[in-house]
């Protein structure tokens, strides 16, 4: 043995061996990445990233996250990746397909000469799929709600890695995919159906006024930016229906008697309009009230034809 050359002490050989043993597999390591760059996105933005993120991750030629229609056997791409591109979305038919398997059993794999084993799947030989690996979602009630699938143009190598890095988002997918469909309904519905919406601080007095009910506020000679209070509000009703809304908003903070009323608002042409005003406080876990947050439906129309029936 030259003097060059040395024998490693059993010392060193074990921390060796701790460091190599610590250091994290190559499933850990993907995971950590996709997170890292997950965690520095803003909500709307997060769908784009994972399908970016897991189709780079995985080496896919094409990553496609799919929202199940619960009433029939269509699924729609509310994400598709092309290469390392966001392609369109697109509807598809989940009969003969490995998808409506990935619905049916949770999971769906396929090394090798996926489009030969579905036949009647001709986006499979159109898009020259090799092999296939999809896992189910599923909403906070436990039903499916859509798919996530990679897809190579070659045969699949290491099962255990891609499956594992599916099923470690496919829960935190599901999640934003839920929460953002809700919030879109009741953006939808506050938009469509309630003329404006206020959401009043109890503690510091505050208000926050949607757009459409600035427009109302501006209408009644209010100003329409910067910070608003409860005056704001009340400013803008008919001196008649203004001691009605304050006594049922101190009953509902003081009794949780529901506040639900009908009463006026001047428009933006001066003139009063019926509304139908609903709101509902949250308190803290002491019971305290903290926030009170309620819009005004426009029913004016209703009210003035009841009216017109009621004399004719």
């Amino acid at each position: 043995m030259s003097v060059s050359q040395s024998v490693d002490s059993p010392e060193k050989t074990t921390a060796t061996a701790a460091v190599l043993s610590a250091s994290p597999s190559p499933l850990d390591a993907a995971i950590s990445r996709i997170s890292k760059r997950l965690n520095n996105v803003t909500a709307p933005q997060f769908l784009d990233e994972y399908v970016l993120s897991i189709g780079e991750e995985l080496g896919a030629d094409y990553i496609a996250l799919g929202r199940l229609n619960p009433f029939s056997n269509i699924m729609r791409t509310l994400r598709f990746v092309s290469g390392e591109n966001i392609a369109e979305n697109f509807v598809y038919n989940l009969d003969g397909s490995p998808c409506e398997n990935t619905i049916k059993d949770g999971v769906c794999i396929h090394k090798n000469n996926v489009a030969e084993q579905y036949p009647r799947d001709q986006d499979l030989v159109d898009l020259n799929i090799c092999s296939y690996a999809g896992t189910s979602m599923h909403g906070s009630n436990g039903a499916t709600i859509g798919v996530i699938v990679a897809m190579w143009c070659n045969p699949l190598l290491d099962e255990k890695f891609v499956t594992g890095l599916l099923d470690h988002f496919r829960k935190r997918v599901g999640s934003v995919i839920e929460t953002t469909e809700t919030l879109e309904r009741y953006a939808w519905a506050i938009s469509n159906i309630f003329s404006g919406v206020w959401d009043w601080d109890l503690r510091t007095g505050g208000v926050t006024v949607s757009k459409e009910f600035q427009q109302i506020l501006g209408g009644a000679g209010e100003k329409t930016t910067g910070a608003y209070d409860l005056t704001h509000i009340e400013n803008a009703m008919h001196p008649d229906d203004r001691p009605k809304h304050i006594e049922a908003l101190k009953r509902h903070i003081n009794e949780s008697t529901p506040y639900d009323l009908r009463l006026r608002l001047r428009d933006h042409t001066g003139v009063y309009r019926w509304y139908l005003s609903r709101g509902r406080v949250t308190r803290d876990e002491n019971g305290k009230p903290e926030r009170m947050i309620g819009g005004f439906c426009d029913i004016h129309d209703t009210v003035i034809g009841l009216e017109k029936t009621a004399r004719s």
